[in-house]
């Protein structure tokens, strides 16, 4: 098992306290002796918004 963060604190043609933050939870397996390699990567999303009329950042979280 293996766990990954991406975080990129800019993004380009957004408002400036937006940010996207992506943590993937990966599996390896091996089976069949060794022979066949089963791979599952699951990603899990956090993307943040700000409102530009309240100011308040909105985030959203989702797998996939």
């Amino acid at each position: 098992m293996n766990f990954q963060n991406n975080y990129v604190p800019k993004l380009t043609n957004a408002p400036y306290e937006a940010y996207l933050n992506t943590t993937w939870i990966r599996y390896a397996q091996p089976f069949v002796k060794g022979k066949l390699l089963l791979r599952v990567s699951v990603p899990f999303s956090t993307v943040a918004v700000p409102n530009v009329a309240t100011g308040i950042v909105n985030t959203e979280n989702r797998f996939g």
